[in-house]
Formats: C-alpha cells, structure tokens, sequence
C-alpha cells in the first residue's frame, strides 16, 4: 500500500465527494431529481468502494474524525425533509451469518450512515498528510466491509421500491424549501455550502 492515492483510491474519492456534495446541496433538487439521482450515484459507490485495495495492513497514525454529531444529524435531516413521505424505516441485510434478523433503520439515517464515513475519508485526504490518508483508507475499507456496505445495498432497494413499486403520489406533496435554513453547527459543512453557493 505504498502508493495511497492510486487509480481506485482517486475514483473512489471522487465519487465520494460527489455524493456528499449532493446530500449538502439537496435543496436544489426536487423530491423527484433527487430520488433519482440517489438511485443512480449509490451503485457507482458500491462499485468504486468494492475496487478499493484490500489490505491487512494497520495504520501508523489515525484518522481524524472532522465530522460533529450536529454535522450528522443536520445531514439526516435535510435528507428527510428532501424524501418527505418516502422517507421511512428499512430493513437493513445482516452482515453476519443468522440472516433471520434484521435492523431497522430510516432511509435518511442510511444515507446519512454513508455520509459520514464518507465526508471523513474526505477530509482525511485533503489534509494531506499520508498518515491520515492511509488510516482513513483502511478504516473507509473495513467499515464499507462490516457497516455501510450493507446500509448502501438496502438503501438501494428502497430507493428501488420508491422508483419503479410506489403508487402513491407525491406530485401534490409541498416541496419544503431549505435553502434559507440557519445552520451552526460545525464549520466544515457551513464552510462548503458558503463556497458552493458563491460558485453558482
């Protein structure tokens, strides 16, 4: 694993950031677009995740973790609100071998789950520092292998049922507007948004 950043690991990482960039910025989205558009960006990051090196190796140093629990929660929310009614509990598949039991969790919690794992790596990459770029690989690697893997695959049948078996209709539904939303959380998102909406 001597060269961190290779071909897979840059994919990854643009993939990453692209899907956290959308839940950021999900307001600009109506309740359609943005179903849709998590329909098609989940299996992409299923796939770049799967190609990502497989290590045993242990990390000098450790990740650090840039994301608050206010940081989580206020992606969560933004995502519920963005869903509205499709937003609702599923059944996550176990990771273990008694597949007779299974978590639940909401949609948005999933999405949210993916995040945070995500937006770390992230971050951990453009510290710079190889150290926290390799712990953060390892760590982005075995929780994709033991927690969101799983989160993403169930998340992407919901999604699934949402798109093509839903037959209720949600064209009538208000499209709650966010973009006005005061947020105080931590910094690293409020710093984004900042940026992103200077940009457009």
């Amino acid at each position: 694993m001597e060269n961190i950043l290779d071909k897979n690991t840059i994919e990854f990482l643009t993939v990453a950031n692209e899907y956290c960039a959308f839940l950021e910025k999900s307001e600009k989205f109506t309740r359609k677009d943005f179903i849709a558009k998590m329909q098609k960006i989940l299996p992409l990051l299923y796939l770049k995740a799967a190609m990502l090196p497989q290590t045993d190796d242990y990390a000098d140093g450790e990740a650090e973790v840039f994301l608050s629990e206010y940081d989580y929660e206020y992606i969560k929310n933004k995502t519920s609100q963005r869903l509205g009614s499709v937003d609702g509990y599923i059944n996550i598949f176990p990771t273990e071998d008694n597949y007779a039991e299974y978590e639940q969790a909401e949609i948005s919690e999933c999405a949210a789950d993916i995040y945070q794992d995500l937006k770390n790596f992230a971050e951990n990459c453009r510290s710079g520092s190889d150290e926290a770029m390799k712990a953060a690989l390892i760590q982005c690697v075995g929780n994709f292998k033991d927690y969101w893997g799983m989160r993403l695959i169930s998340l992407q049948a919901a999604l699934h049922r949402a798109v093509y078996l839903n037959t209720d209709d949600d064209n009538n539904e208000e499209e709650t507007s966010l973009q006005n939303e005061e947020y105080n959380g931590n910094s690293l998102i409020n710093n984004f948004l900042e940026n992103y909406h200077k940009k457009i």
